[in-house]
């Protein structure tokens, strides 16, 4: 027998084994990778949320190799318990789960860095909105290996998880290593401060239609961060930049069949952004301070008064807040794009600011 050849074939068999192996992981890696971006809703309304807190106090020390951040005991929204390190910041406490000895999932600097943007950016989002999430203390911000999508927030409430995946840990890295914070924090914190939900939201996906703004107005068009070597402006206006155009080109389209009832999402037009595009145009012509004067009339609408009942109503609030905003009668914005104006709101505006000709 030609041991050549028995050599040969041994050689062949081994590197066939070794390529299936290495198919099978590449499957196993992309099913794993798409397992986690494809994940469901990223929010939670508080009542679905089992825990999101800190169960104990102490803060004992943590031991071993971890970080060197205390130990706490963190229950998740999903109700398991977890040990976790944590870092405190004036307005946030980082929950990070103990590193392998050697290997920390962050170094100390970017801990430090990422709380101190996050702090930043929580102040940010108050003192725009003049309100808070509600819940005591800090607002925790905890790594976990489960949780409603790669970030999970609470509506209107304290509480944030990312998903403990290496995905998350290299996206965070690197842009903290370029010196900002990776969109899913800025994301997330903006589903905790959909602090006027009750008083606006009517679609079923309403928390993304509040993203497609706040998200992209607070940090990049009025604090003028960056984000992907991105200017600001780009950024603010990429989630209306198109639909915009195809809107106001579409005569058929408008509130009633596009908005309310999500009828032209596969013309390419999905309720969310559009919802979200008349802060645009209020905004591109009277200024970022038309937006600021808008939420300044609903936090005190809020703090006096209870939330309308009716789609039309919650929509009229916020029409108006808009108008006090661009401190005009905006009713022929409204009017072209074929937006839903009801009498009382129509007249309200003209008895405050005149007929708003000028602007039409």
């Amino acid at each position: 027998m030609d041991l050549r050849l028995l050599n040969k074939t041994a050689l062949t068999a081994v590197v066939w084994t070794l390529n299936g192996l290495w198919l099978l992981f590449l499957l196993w890696a992309t099913a794993s990778q798409v397992h986690a971006t494809e994940r469901g809703p990223d929010y939670l309304f508080p009542r679905e949320a089992t825990g999101g807190v800190v169960l104990d106090a102490s803060r004992l020390q943590s031991e071993g190799g971890g970080q060197g951040g205390a130990q706490v005991s963190y229950q998740a929204f999903d109700g398991t318990i977890h040990s976790l390190s944590e870092y405190r910041g004036k307005h946030v406490r980082l929950l990070l789960p103990v590193s392998p000895p050697g290997n920390p999932y962050f170094t100390e600097d970017h801990i430090e860095e990422m709380v101190d943007r996050l702090d930043v950016l929580y102040v940010l989002y108050r003192d725009l909105l003049h309100r808070e999430p509600s819940g005591a203390g800090l607002l925790p911000i905890a790594f976990v290996p489960e949780t409603c999508g790669m970030g999970c927030g609470l509506l209107g409430a304290k509480g944030i998880e990312i998903l403990s995946h290496p995905l998350n840990y290299e996206n965070i890295i690197r842009e903290l290593d370029a010196g900002q914070l990776e969109k899913i924090l800025v994301h997330e914190m903006v589903h905790n401060f959909d602090t006027f939900a009750e008083y606006m939201h009517y679609l079923p996906d309403h928390a993304h239609a509040w993203t497609d703004m706040f998200e992209f107005f607070a940090p990049y068009r009025y604090a003028r961060d960056l984000r992907n070597n991105e200017t600001p402006d780009d950024v603010f206006n990429s989630p209306v930049r198109a639909i915009w155009r195809d809107y106001v080109a579409d005569q058929t389209a408008n509130w009633e069949t596009c908005v309310r009832q999500q009828g032209c999402a596969e013309d390419g037009l999905p309720a969310n952004p559009l919802w979200a595009m008349l802060y645009y145009r209020v905004e591109a012509v009277h200024g970022s301070e038309a937006l600021l004067r808008s939420f300044d009339y609903l936090a005190d609408y809020a703090s006096r008064k209870a939330a309308p009942a009716s789609d039309e109503d919650k929509e009229g609030l916020r029409i108006l807040s808009l108008a006090v905003g661009a401190q005009a009668n905006i009713a022929c914005y409204l009017d072209e794009l074929r937006w839903p104006l009801t009498d009382a709101v129509r007249n309200e505006m003209t008895l405050r600011f005149g007929s708003g000709a000028a602007l039409c």
